[in-house]
């Protein structure tokens, strides 16, 4: 896709004003050990924007910028940093900066929001989200509910109701 819409490239911009302190929703600064409870450690670092990489992201822009919307395949648990698909993306693509919004478990919705929120002030001239069928089952109420980075309450709709107490209320 990077070489496919290389000649893309967005006329949009913002003023360092309008412009959140963050692109993503990684904490800031971060850099830590983490080993999601499966006694595998791995190095996960992220910027002052909290997007997973090493380095922050300047404005004006000097490089074709490439922000990866996703979940785990773009998160990359049990990967430090340098392995991550962005970090190998960059170094194939040196001309451009690659941005990591990955959090696990995110969902479509998760995306939009982060979009409107934050993602676009990053002007980027390519967006890569990457879904899966899970996706479906994320927008399930008790997922939403679990993980939506939103963090208000989603009631089940009619229909998720009656399979939730059909299927999994004693």
């Amino acid at each position: 896709m990077i070489r496919k819409y290389g000649d893309i490239s967005s006329k949009v911009t913002y003023k360092d004003s309008e412009r959140p302190e963050t692109f993503g929703d990684l904490p800031p600064n971060d850099d830590e050990i983490r080993d999601g409870g499966k006694d595998m450690p791995y190095h996960v670092q992220a910027n002052a924007q909290g997007l997973r990489m090493n380095h922050n992201v300047v404005f004006p822009k000097k490089k074709k910028h490439i922000f990866m919307m996703g979940d785990s395949a773009f998160f990359c648990p049990f990967l430090d940093n340098e392995f991550i698909i962005s970090a190998v993306l960059q170094k194939t693509f040196p001309d451009a900066e690659i941005m990591n919004s990955g959090i696990i478990c995110y969902t479509v919705e998760d995306y939009v929001t982060l979009w409107n929120e934050k993602a676009k002030y990053a002007e980027p001239d390519l967006v890569i989200v990457q879904t899966n069928g899970g996706d479906i089952t994320d927008l399930f109420f008790t997922h939403r509910n679990h993980f939506s980075r939103s963090g208000k309450p989603f009631l089940p709709s009619p229909n998720e109701e009656k399979f939730y107490k059909d299927n999994y209320a004693r």
